[in-house]
């Protein structure tokens, strides 16, 4: 959390970085007031006695909404340990206020159009017109960043790997419900999320 202290006057605006979300509180005439913001977007106004009352107000509402994202989040069965992944809506905000490259957005755009929304890296890599032997290596580098900064953003709590490296592809997906790993011609293959593939769709980028 960070807080701007008005240098000058008591009058003055307050902003308080609150995880993902902006507290603005301003004196009025019966006290103060101020509003909750994601991004560009005012989720709520908030009026109390002082400044502090609406930022702890805020704080309340932030919390709340906060805990109600979380009981909504589907879990994921895996071993050893199972996880949760974001909803629509959270994958929705997620895209809505990030810049991708557009390596990035065509790799999503390719898995979301995929059969059954499941591919494999080298498919993703080709979409994003990398060639010879780079495909694979770059998607999975590439698409593996991205799903970190889902999980970051979302604080999600994924599998890690023995080594203790998160798995931050589950972000984005999970291992095709028919994969055989111990064919011969086996190759790794992702089914994307459907609250992300939904999200996408929303948004107009599916």
């Amino acid at each position: 959390m960070s807080v701007k202290t008005p240098a000058t006057s008591a009058r003055k605006t307050f902003e308080v970085r609150y995880g993902n979300y902006l507290i603005k509180a301003r004196p009025s005439v019966d006290g103060a007031d101020g509003a909750v913001f994601m991004g560009s977007a005012r989720l709520c106004l908030v009026t109390g006695l002082s400044q502090d009352e609406v930022i702890s107000e805020a704080k309340r509402f932030i919390d709340n909404r906060q805990s109600s994202r979380l009981a909504a989040r589907r879990l994921i069965p895996h071993q050893p340990q199972s996880f949760n992944i974001g909803t629509t809506e959270e994958y929705a905000e997620f895209l809505a206020r990030q810049s991708f490259p557009d390596f990035q957005l065509s790799m999503l755009k390719a898995h979301v159009r995929s059969p059954s929304k499941s591919t494999t890296f080298g498919e993703l890599g080709i979409a994003a017109s990398w060639k010879g032997d780079e495909p694979y290596e770059a998607a999975n580098l590439w698409y593996g960043r991205l799903g970190k900064q889902v999980a970051d953003y979302l604080s999600l709590q994924l599998p890690k790997r023995e080594d203790g490296s998160t798995i931050a592809i589950y972000a984005l997906g999970y291992d095709a419900p028919d994969l055989d790993r111990s064919s011969d011609n086996y190759r790794y293959r992702l089914t994307m999320h459907p609250e992300l593939a939904e999200a996408l769709n929303q948004l107009g980028m599916g």
